[in-house]
């Protein structure tokens, strides 16, 4: 029996769109890498957990459901741990910055009303 190439593209496109839903993202922690070395970004929460690079130079979002997360920010001297609060309206950005000499600090907490900062300058 031949299947035409239409049915056989209509029928990959319906097994697509029934894949899991894409959780939604309440908080975005966005993080400036000013080091010339990759970091490390872990969380925790939710009953799930998980590690990300921060590539060196670059800027990296991260996207987490609702809750409260525990995240860590590593780059090859120093780490820190935060709590982030997602909340249940709205969308919440964090920015944190790995500065050239390894401190990790957050610069921001804003929500989706408000506008972001400039970001820090790269390498």
């Amino acid at each position: 029996m031949v299947i035409s190439r239409i049915a056989v593209a209509f029928l990959l496109l319906m097994v697509a769109g029934c894949g899991p839903a894409s959780p939604i993202s309440n908080v975005v922690v966005r993080v400036f890498n000013q080091m010339k070395v990759d970091g490390s970004f872990h969380y925790d929460g939710q009953g799930t957990s998980g590690d990300a690079p921060i590539y060196a130079c670059h800027e990296t979002d991260f996207g987490l459901g609702l809750g409260t997360w525990q995240i860590t920010i590593t780059d090859p001297k120093t780490s820190m741990t935060a709590n982030v609060t997602a909340l249940a309206t709205g969308q919440v950005y964090e920015g944190y910055v790995i500065h050239p000499d390894g401190r990790v600090e957050i610069v921001y907490r804003i929500t989706s009303a408000q506008t972001e900062p400039p970001p820090p300058s790269s390498c």
